[in-house]
């Protein structure tokens, strides 16, 4: 798996058996079409990223995926504010390095409790999980 990160923000991808990446399609697609029609060539990734900004279509999905990682965000920030290493972090939780890749290169909705507990035990960060009563019931 592979990521291509616009922006900061991470989109994962993999390359198919053409040696194309392939992600998700609405979104690098949309990127892609953008920056075609305009014939655009970047010095860097602020540059692009400004760029696709102006763009409703690109800002709004590129909120949904910011708005849909927010516990992987919180994770990263975690293990950078600590100085650890992927390969360091997967050492500590006993898996591949290419687990914790793939842990920080999804969203919220690809996570297992069991995986975001095992990252901050190895980080020596205390996990809680709350429920709420909302009434409805």
């Amino acid at each position: 798996m592979v990521s291509v990160s616009i922006g900061g923000l991470s989109l994962p991808c993999h390359n198919d058996n053409k040696g194309r990446l392939v992600g998700d399609q609405s979104l690098l697609k949309i990127i892609g079409d953008r920056i075609m029609a305009e014939k655009m060539r970047f010095k860097s990734v602020e540059e692009a990223a400004a760029f696709l900004a102006v763009d409703d279509t690109v800002k709004n999905l590129v909120q949904d995926e910011i708005d849909n990682s927010q516990i992987v965000n919180n994770l990263l920030r975690l293990r950078l504010r600590k100085g650890v290493s992927q390969k360091e972090l997967s050492r500590s939780m006993g898996c591949d390095s290419s687990k914790i890749s793939r842990i920080e290169a999804g969203n919220d909705a690809q996570l297992k409790i069991g995986d975001i507990s095992q990252y901050a035990s190895a980080l020596g960060v205390q996990m809680n999980v709350v429920f709420e009563d909302t009434g409805r019931y």
